[in-house]
């Protein structure tokens, strides 16, 4: 029977003058506003106010109604309002129904207290009164007074989910509800809620239910997304964990399909799996998973999508390595080969394995070469390793001329040291393209005695002399020899635009060509600055490192950071100078030992042989062809002109071989390597505007401590080293003007930048703010 709430109003005030055994009234509501009124009317008229929440012993466990009794029959003649009855009901209904050992209600209904009893306990209902019936089953008929139902029908309708604990760790930071308890004391709010959810370990106690206040129960992700995306059930559950399922479903019920719900995780419009997994380094784990998941569902056609397809997830942290090396299984396909060189770019940490190295070294040298990118310095050094390999199998002109042209693509700053330009070379062009060549290919080679004059070379000091009392600043390179001309000239031409011009000559070092014979760099009246790093190189390779082919790729970069520096030089001084005290050589060191001389009884050998000083009167018999009379200083020496050398102890480049390149250069003797310098002069034409930058956006946007920027500059930057005051940072060249800025482990609400590009500190200090961005949210029903 339905009555009017005033009606059950003037019953409620009746009860405090009837006696009765059964102490519980119920009211069904079948609507949530009249509800709420009821109960605001009900919290004033009654003495005491209890939720059963109070009795649930942990967030996620059922109430225990023996306490609840216990409580009730504590507060003598009271009238109680006890809340949340209806939704007990509705979440533990098949524990109530059947499962008589766990069954509560029932019991906490038909309990009869003493016959003088005036205690009530009045329930409201909402939406429940069928799940009472199949609970109680039969009302006794001294207690069918007591129930009332509230004429109020609503066409409101709730659809509440409950979801298993395998979805707590998931969706607990997702505004919805955890634990059984929980519900029961805030349930009237998660109704009031776009879409209320609940995860419970209790989910095995309710059913799935239709009507005014339907319940859908999910137990599994993955078998609710397998009913939702045929494709899934194609990938096995045990792929992930269950968090890792409940997060794609939950995803997907906010967006329209899993495809959705992986392209807005990705704030993607359309997917690209070049895109993705150029950004590799920038997804958490879950964001990686989610790409796997696309490629298990949609067949990749391209390089990056078939390498996620293949990988286990447990291997997804290594896609970079995967990136690199796996190009190998598919050399014959020219557009993939393409597809990851420009991958590679974006990812700084796809550098290529020892076994990767190793099978392309089974290969051809051109397949090889076309399998690389030059992204890392262990990738340059195995390319120049390859280069002397192809040269081994043939130095003729047409191979070089190969060589340059696939090089040019792909490390053009090897490509620019082996040519050599007549214009720049001159007589000795011939010379030095087969000096080149003979320096790759590593091989000790017959000792020529030299033809060329190269003492009626100009003197390097009758050069710079004419540039005393000019507005001038010298860069002297030890180690400067003119087998790099035709890189330091190419490299320039690529920078002249209409900041400056440049001219370049050769001269000749003082002889022996040590550096104790050339410090001439305070002769001149215009500043200085001296680098050695070059020198070291070549006499003992990389730190920690011997191997050749890798001295040979930080002699190129050296030479290189030089220019840059030369270049920003020009912004405070009209013209810069680039020269050396002298050069070295590759064959003369591998000669060592291979050849020996013995020095003039009493000479002094030096520099490996190189050279010896005399000490006594020059015999006849000790002037040899292949050895010239020098004097330095009221001294005599005797001067190799070839690869031979007085004896000596000590190995330039000892234990070289085919199988093991190992670094080393000397220097001291007449060859035209040794002790013909460059004499380059950049002169300025316009005055450098000063570097300027600007960033891509005003703010720093992260996502998991991750966040990407880019830089762009007013003028050419080839070096860019950044300092954050949070989270470490890394640069990524785009082009000539333009660097990608990656961070991980940001904090806070800035960051402050301290940026050093081409190797000056410049003055101003970026500080940008930085936000934390969220997964955009889709507009179809699922989680708020």
């Amino acid at each position: 029977m339905s009555i009017e709430r005033e009606e059950i109003q003037k019953k409620v005030e009746e009860e405090h003058n009837i006696t009765s055994r059964y102490p519980i009234r119920l009211i069904f509501c079948n609507s949530l506003a009249q509800y709420n009124a009821l109960v605001l009317w009900l919290r004033t008229s009654c003495e005491l106010t209890l939720n059963l929440a109070e009795f649930c012993g942990d967030d996620d466990k059922h109430p225990k109604f023996s306490k609840l009794m216990k409580r009730i029959k504590g507060e003598a003649d009271k009238h109680i309002l006890l809340l949340s009855i209806g939704e007990y009901l509705r979440l533990a209904i098949i524990r109530e129904t059947t499962d008589p050992q766990y069954a509560q209600f029932r019991d906490f209904w038909c309990e009869q207290y003493s016959v003088d009893s005036k205690i009530r306990v009045f329930i409201p209902v909402f939406a429940a009164k069928e799940l009472f019936e199949r609970v109680v089953k039969e009302v006794d008929e001294r207690q069918g007074d007591f129930l009332w139902s509230l004429d109020d029908d609503s066409s409101d309708h709730y659809n509440v989910i409950v979801y298993s604990d395998r979805f707590k760790n998931t969706l607990a930071d997702r505004g919805v509800i955890v634990g059984f308890k929980n519900w029961l004391l805030n349930w009237v709010e998660a109704l009031s809620t776009q879409q209320p959810v609940l995860v419970t370990a209790r989910f095995k106690d309710c059913e799935k239910t239709y009507g005014q206040v339907s319940v859908n129960i999910i137990e599994s992700p993955y078998e609710f997304l397998c009913g939702m995306e045929p494709g899934i059930s194609m990938i096995p559950s045990s792929c992930a964990p269950d968090d890792y399922w409940a997060r794609l479903l939950s995803d997907t019920q906010r967006n329209e399909s899993v495809a959705d719900a992986i392209l807005a995780t990705l704030n993607l419009k359309y997917y690209d799996s070049i895109s993705v997994v150029s950004q590799w380094e920038n997804l958490d784990d879950i964001e990686r998973w989610y790409a796997w998941i696309w490629h298990q569902l949609y067949s990749p056609k391209d390089y990056a999508g078939t390498i996620i397809h293949n990988l286990s997830p447990n291997d997804l942290q290594d896609t970079a390595t995967h990136i690199a090396n796996d190009i190998i299984l598919y050399a014959d396909n020219k557009d993939w080969i393409t597809q990851r060189r420009g991958i590679m770019q974006g990812m700084r940490n796809a550098v290529p394995s020892s076994k990767f190295f190793d099978a392309l070294d089974k290969r051809m040298p051109e397949t090889a070469l076309g399998l690389l990118t030059a992204q890392s310095q262990e990738e340059r050094a195995f390319i120049v390793k390859t280069v002397s390999r192809w040269l081994r199998l043939s130095s003729t002109a047409d191979t070089v001329d190969r060589l340059i042209t696939a090089l040019k693509g792909l490390y053009p700053e090897l490509a620019y040291y082996l040519e050599t330009p007549r214009h720049q070379y001159k007589s000795f062009t011939d010379y030095f393209g087969w000096y080149k060549k003979s320096k790759l290919i590593n091989r000790p080679v017959k000792s020529p005695i030299s033809t060329f004059d190269v003492e009626s070379i100009d003197a390097r000091y009758s050069i710079l002399a004419k540039y005393n009392g000019s507005d001038c600043k010298a860069l002297w390179v030890d180690g400067l020899g003119i087998e790099w001309l035709s890189l330091i000239c190419a490299v320039l031409d690529k920078k002249t635009n209409d900041l400056f011009d440049f001219t370049s000559n050769i001269a000749i070092s003082r002889l022996p060509s040590e550096t104790a014979f050339n410090e001439q760099w305070a002769d001149n009246d215009f500043k200085y600055i001296k680098h050695n790093r070059l020198d070291t190189l070549a006499h003992k390779g990389v730190p920690d490192d011997s191997d050749y082919f890798l001295c040979i790729v930080a002699q190129i970069q050296t030479v290189c950071e030089m220019l840059y520096e030369a270049v920003e030089l020009l912004e405070s001084n009209d013209l810069v100078i680039i020269t050396g005290d002298h050069g070295s050589s590759r064959l003369a060191a591998l000669a060592f030992h291979e050849l020996a001389t013995f020095a003039p009884p009493g000479a002094i050998p030096m520099s490996h042989g190189r050279f010896c000083e005399l000490t006594k009167e020059l015999r006849d018999e000790d002037l040899l062809p292949n050895v010239a009379l020098c004097r330095f200083n009221d001294k005599k020496y005797l001067v190799m002109k070839d690869y031979e050398h007085y004896k000596q102890s000590g190995n330039a480049a000892g234990g070289n071989s085919d199988e093991n390149a190992v670094a080393g250069e000397i220097h001291g003797g007449m060859t035209p390597e040794e002790c013909i310098v460059p004499v380059v002069v950049l002169k300025r034409k316009n005055v450098p505007k000063p570097l300027n930058y600007v960033f891509s956006a005003e703010k720093l946007a992260k996502r998991g401590g991750k966040a990407s920027i880019e830089i762009s500059f007013n003028r050419s930057v080839d070096t860019l080293d950044i300092a954050s005051s949070n989270g470490v940072c890394i640069c990524s060249r785009i082009d000539e003007k333009q660097w990608s800025i990656n961070f991980t482990g940001l904090e806070g609400a800035s960051i402050e930048l301290s940026i050093t590009a081409n190797g000056k500190v410049l003055p101003q200090e970026a500080v940008l703010p930085v936000i934390t961005v969220g997964i955009s949210k889709g507009s179809m029903g699922g989680l708020p």
